[in-house]
C-alpha cells in the first residue's frame, strides 16, 4: 500500500495507510523476534516506507513505538529498534526526495 502525506497529510486513506503500516510492522516484528537480520529487514523496509510517504515525524514515532510495544519488545530492544531506524533513515530519505 502507498500514500502520500504531502498530498493528503489527514483524512480517511491516510488513516489507511497508517492502520495498515502500523499492522504490517507489528506482525513482522512479531514474526522475527529472535532472528536479528530478519528485523533489520523489517526494519528497513519501515522505514522505507515511512519516507516513500513522506509521512510526518512525529507520526513515524507513535507507530513505530506502538508496533515494537504490541509486538512484546522490552524496552532495551525498542532502543535498538529505533536506532536501527536513525541508521537507516538518512539514506532512505535521500532515496525518496524527489518521488
Amino acid at each position: 500500500m502507498k500514500h502520500d502525506f504531502r498530498k493528503e497529510p489527514i483524512g480517511q486513506t491516510a488513516d489507511q495507510f497508517t492502520d495498515w503500516l502500523l499492522a504490517e510492522t507489528t506482525n513482522a516484528l512479531k514474526r522475527d523476534y529472535g532472528d536479528v537480520e530478519a528485523v533489520k529487514s523489517t526494519m528497513f523496509m519501515f522505514v522505507n516506507r515511512v519516507c516513500e510517504s513522506h509521512m510526518p515525524e512525529k507520526l513515524i514515532a507513535q507507530i513505530l513505538g506502538k508496533s515494537i510495544a504490541q509486538a512484546g519488545y522490552s524496552e532495551q530492544e525498542e532502543g535498538v529498534l529505533f536506532d536501527m531506524y536513525e541508521m537507516y533513515e538518512p539514506v532512505a530519505r535521500k532515496v525518496h526526495k524527489d518521488s
